[in-house]
């Protein structure tokens, strides 16, 4: 039962770290509405949407040295009580230029403890045979943060709480939250702990915080000078571009070019979340049960069948036009949903490689989806400035051929099983 309360938790925590980072994005039109002197040109917006991508490169580093120093319990509550005072800045100071720059770099800074804690609970959490299933499920609050905050600042934007009211909301449920992990996950691995030394072995890879204060050599050198893990950050950057493409200019395209009306707009950008969410529940579950390959041959086929379901999509919107707009409706569906499976092949790939150190692999995922995410934008305005069909045309081109190139690197680079360097002892 603990178990499955410390999963929840988890799960909670990772939503709410993904929706305090995506809250400004639908909020911001309440703070226009509000004092239109203090609204932010489109300029601004964009500087302040992408300083979130820039927070997660620089928050990377600190995180894995916090977990490496202190433990994960530690170093990811902290992450999580930053978010929540990040958040609390902006009602408390106001919505002006640089209290808002100030909160979004926060948030990238603690979102980047999101994807360590990827690498490291599915295993901490689960056994062998539940770890693909529950790495699925928290992979998850990646599409159900900003499902979370649209509902809830829309309500609130329009009440006489005002956007203040969304973010001392997400503010408060964040820091109770956390604080809970903190107990509960304690509770769980000390139980843990205990079972395994009554078993008479002790499973490194699944305690990360039993013993907090040993510390092993993390093999640095070797783990970036390993051909596995090159083709992972490969794979994943080509995923990451193809799945932000669709993150920051799904909405455009079905308007400008599929010309589906804006109320339309906004719900059938929403399915493709949704379908993500579930078809990940699916894949995880399908990862675990599997038995009729090694592990690392289906993690390997998922992902690769995955990234060439992604390259059809894209090969395929490449030449849909507003008189075939039910198709190119279809193919972002598919798009999203392949997406998110080579995702959870990916952490999975990461924890069967990097074993121990699986947590570096995932908060390397998340440098590469922070780069990704600054340079899909830059893409799109040097072929695309104009949202035309046949710009839009030639940048679905150019991530088909992208994505092809970077699973064929996966496929030649990167053996799914245990890597030399996870051969270490503790000190």
């Amino acid at each position: 039962m603990l178990k499955y309360v410390t999963l929840t938790l988890s799960f909670l925590c990772l939503t709410l770290l993904v929706a305090n980072a995506a809250l400004f994005e639908f909020t911001v039109i309440c703070m226009e509405d509000e004092n239109h002197a203090l609204h932010f040109s489109s300029y601004e917006q964009g500087i302040l949407l992408g300083v979130i991508s820039i927070g997660c490169i620089l928050g990377t580093y600190p995180s894995i040295k916090l977990h490496d120093y202190f433990g994960f319990k530690y170093c990811f509550t902290l992450m999580g009580l930053l978010s929540a005072v990040g958040t609390l800045v902006v009602p408390l100071f106001g919505h002006m230029f640089y209290v808002i720059l100030l909160d979004q770099l926060i948030q990238g800074v603690a979102l980047a403890s999101a994807f360590l804690a990827l690498g490291v609970l599915p295993a901490a959490i689960g056994d062998d045979s539940q770890s693909g299933f529950f790495g699925s499920i928290l992979t998850c609050s990646m599409q159900l943060g900003p499902i979370l905050v649209m509902p809830v600042s829309g309500c609130l934007c329009s009440s006489h709480f005002g956007w203040q009211g969304a973010y001392v909301l997400f503010s408060a449920f964040t820091t109770v939250a956390f604080l809970l992990f903190f107990v509960v996950y304690e509770k769980y691995t000390e139980r843990k702990q205990l079972s395994l030394i009554k078993g008479s072995y002790l499973e490194i890879n699944s305690l990360h915080d039993e013993n907090e204060n040993e510390t092993s050599s993390v093999p640095y050198r070797l783990i970036f000078a390993s051909a596995s893990f090159w083709g992972l950050m490969f794979v994943d950057f080509g995923d990451t571009c193809g799945y932000q493409l669709f993150m920051f200019y799904g909405p455009t395209y079905l308007n400008k070019v599929l010309h589906y009306e804006i109320e339309e707009t906004g719900f059938f950008a929403a399915v493709p979340h949704l379908l993500s969410m579930l078809s990940k529940t699916v894949g995880g579950f399908f990862l675990d049960r599997s038995s009729c390959v090694s592990a690392g041959l289906r993690t390997m086929l998922f992902i690769a069948v995955s990234e060439m379901g992604m390259v059809l999509s894209f090969a395929v919107l490449a030449f849909v036009t507003a008189e075939t707009a039910f198709l190119g409706q279809v193919m972002l569906n598919m798009l999203t949903v392949f997406s998110g499976l080579a995702f959870i092949g990916m952490i999975s790939g990461s924890h069967i490689v990097g074993q121990q150190y699986a947590y570096l692999l995932t908060s390397a995922i998340a440098v590469q989806d922070s780069i990704a995410g600054l340079a899909v934008p830059l893409l799109v305005s040097l072929i695309a400035p104009n949202y035309a069909e046949q710009e839009w045309k030639l940048v679905f081109l150019v991530l088909t051929t992208m994505l092809l190139a970077t699973t064929c690197a996966f496929l030649l680079l990167t053996k799914v099983e245990p890597a030399k360097w996870t051969m270490t002892q503790i000190k």
